[in-house]
């Protein structure tokens, strides 16, 4: 999010790819924009990670807008199942025993192929 902030700030366009990630994550440019401007006062590099400083930014409500932006990102690239990823035979106390050990496999297989398809793969191959 850092490095498109600063490329939007520094006038040169993102990929739709991008840009539809981005405003999914309720960042828009004009957000983008400020976003770079406080990191640039507040944030750095630690460890060879771009860090922001949003604890310290002057603007409050964009730095939620940004931390409510990586937090959920972050929830779609480590894969926390949600309750409306687990199929429904989990939640009985079978499904709960037998689920235990197969539900990220399961979770996994229906976030990114899809539905029924995913489960009848993920239990196939499992």
């Amino acid at each position: 999010m850092l490095k498109a902030a600063e490329k939007v700030a520094t006038g040169k366009s993102l990929d739709a790819f991008t840009r539809t990630r981005l405003a999914a994550a309720g960042l828009g440019e004009q957000e983008l924009r400020g976003i770079h401007s406080q990191a640039s006062q507040f944030g750095g590099t630690y460890e060879n990670m771009r860090v922001s400083g949003s604890a310290l930014w002057h603007d409050g409500e964009l730095a939620r807008i940004y931390d409510a932006a990586v937090l959920k990102e972050s929830r779609v690239q480590v894969m926390q199942p949600g309750a409306a990823d687990r199929v429904w035979w989990m939640d009985s106390e079978l499904g709960k025993v037998l689920g235990q050990i197969k539900s990220f496999s399961i979770v996994d297989n229906q976030r990114h192929a899809g539905g029924a398809e995913g489960l009848i793969s993920a239990i196939q191959a499992n």
